[in-house]
C-alpha cells in the first residue's frame, strides 16, 4: 500500500501530497475514448469504469516523433476509488496525525474537465514524536 510505503520513507514532520478520483470522477472521466494530438505527440486513451466495484482502467497509447519516425508506447493504469473516510482511516494507521482536504476543481481553473466533486487533493503530515 502506498501510504504505508510513503509513512516508511518520510522522517517525522515529513508531509505526504497526492489526489485521488473520486467516484464521480470515475463516471465522468474513466468511460469512453479520449483522443488528443499535438505536434509530434499523438495520444489515445481507451477507459473503463466498473460501478458495482468502484475501480477504473485506462489503456493509454501513445505516440512520439523521433526524427522521420514514431515511437509507440503502452501503459494501462488501474485505480480504485477510495472515500474520504477510507484515506483517512490509512493515513492515520500508517503514522499520519494531520490530514487536509480541499476540492482539485479550484486548482485547475480554465480546465472544464476537471469539476467540483471529481477530485480531491490531500496534504497529510507524518506524527512528530
Amino acid at each position: 500500500m502506498v501510504a504505508k510505503a510513503v509513512g516508511r520513507a518520510l522522517r517525522p514532520g515529513g508531509h505526504f501530497f497526492f489526489d485521488v478520483n473520486n467516484s464521480l470522477g470515475f463516471q465522468r472521466y474513466w468511460s469512453g475514448t479520449v483522443w488528443l494530438e499535438k505536434p509530434g505527440f499523438v495520444i489515445v486513451m481507451r477507459n473503463g469504469h466498473n460501478r458495482p466495484a468502484d475501480r477504473a482502467w485506462t489503456d493509454v497509447e501513445w505516440f512520439i516523433r523521433d526524427g522521420s519516425h514514431w515511437q509507440r508506447c503502452h501503459e494501462r493504469v488501474e485505480e480504485v476509488c477510495w472515500d474520504s473516510d477510507g484515506i483517512r482511516r490509512v493515513l492515520k494507521e500508517t503514522g499520519f496525525d494531520q490530514v487536509r482536504a480541499w476540492d482539485a476543481a479550484p486548482f485547475f481553473k480554465g480546465n472544464a474537465v476537471i469539476v467540483p466533486g471529481c477530485r480531491t487533493i490531500y496534504l497529510a503530515r507524518k506524527a512528530v514524536g
